[in-house]
């Protein structure tokens, strides 16, 4: 997918702040470089994602590991991937990580913005690790989190989903997907006292 002139321009200028706040020891200009892209290009996101494969990771705990697992994986089977191993997985750092390159990526995604992502890269496989409470102020309940997650993949009919089977949340939220079930042997019981579904007490054997 060829991308657009605005879009070129904007990665430039995104490339151009970056360059600037690794010059100033601002910092890796990651960041700063995909929010400045997105300021002048909104629909770079999208335009990036072009036709390729991508593989999106999302999650409380452990989709940093996960998508450096993943990755390494692909590469010693000798594909070419790429990814933000900076851990920048806010939609800016998706830009950022998909402008270096046009082949197929595994992206570790911040699981408020997932929704989101998805709607823009159109992933061929996403990967729910776990739901827990992590910074309220920003997400809300786990519930919350988890009902966006349902809702994104009812609207996304057909989309292949691998989700942690010990997980009640991610259970709920990926049952309307082509799920792939991976016990992980863990159990999350602190965030997980109800039925996402009803809102019974879980009991757990």
């Amino acid at each position: 997918m060829k991308r657009s002139l605005r879009t070129e321009l904007a990665l430039q200028a995104g490339r151009l702040a970056g360059a600037l706040s690794r010059a100033g020891r601002v910092g890796a200009g990651v960041t700063i470089g995909g929010r400045v892209a997105l300021a002048l290009a909104p629909g770079a996101l999208a335009e990036l994602a072009g036709d390729r494969v991508l593989c999106l990771v999302s999650g409380t705990n452990g989709k940093t590991t996960t998508t450096r697992l993943i990755a390494a994986a692909l590469r010693a089977s000798g594909r070419a991937v790429t990814s933000n191993t900076t851990g920048a997985n806010l939609a800016s750092g998706l830009v950022s990580a998909l402008s270096g390159s046009r082949d197929p990526a595994v992206l570790e995604v911040d699981e408020a913005v997932l929704p989101r992502a998805a709607a823009a890269l159109d992933p061929s496989l996403m990967v729910l690790t776990n739901l827990s409470r992590d910074q309220l102020d920003r997400y809300g309940e786990v519930g919350t989190v988890a009902g966006r997650w349902r809702e994104m993949l009812a609207a996304r009919p057909g989309q292949r989903v691998v989700a942690n089977l010990r997980d009640p949340f991610v259970v709920w939220a990926a049952q309307p997907a082509r799920a792939l079930w991976v016990d992980t042997g863990m159990t999350w019981r602190e965030d997980a006292t109800v039925c996402p579904a009803c809102g019974s007490l879980l009991e757990w054997r």
